[in-house]
C-alpha cells in the first residue's frame, strides 16, 4: 500500500492531481490524504511505513509468558468458566494474579491453540 501512497503523494505535491482525486484512488477521505501528503513531505516515502514495521507490537508478549499464562489458564484458571473472564477479585483470590488477567485477555487465543 505504501507505493500507491507515495507516487500519489508525490504527485499532489507536484499540482499534477488535486487531493480529492489522490483521496478517492486510495479509497480514503481527502483529510487523510493531506496527512498522507504531509507525511510524504517531510520523511519521503519512508515516512508512509508504519511506525511499529519490523517491531513487535505494543500488546507482545515474551514465549515465556505466553507459557506461563498457557500454565496458569491449565491449573490456576480452570475453575473458572470459559465463557466469563478473570475478574480482578477473582484473581486476587489466587497466586500470579498479573498473568491471570493477562491470560483472561488471551484466553480465546490459547484455548484454540491448546
Amino acid at each position: 500500500m505504501e507505493v500507491p501512497r507515495a507516487g500519489l503523494a508525490k504527485a499532489a505535491l507536484a499540482g499534477r492531481i488535486t487531493n480529492e482525486q489522490g483521496a478517492r484512488a486510495l479509497h480514503m477521505s481527502v483529510r487523510q490524504f493531506r496527512r498522507v501528503k504531509k507525511r510524504f513531505r517531510e520523511g519521503g516515502a519512508r515516512g508512509l511505513l508504519h511506525v511499529l514495521r519490523g517491531r513487535p507490537g505494543n500488546r507482545h508478549l515474551t514465549p515465556q509468558a505466553r507459557e506461563q499464562i498457557a500454565t496458569l489458564m491449565t491449573t490456576t484458571l480452570s475453575a473458572i468458566p470459559a465463557t466469563s473472564p478473570a475478574t480482578p477479585e477473582v484473581c486476587a483470590e489466587r497466586p500470579g494474579r498479573r498473568l491471570a488477567l493477562a491470560a483472561s485477555r488471551l484466553r480465546f487465543d490459547l484455548s484454540r491453540a491448546l
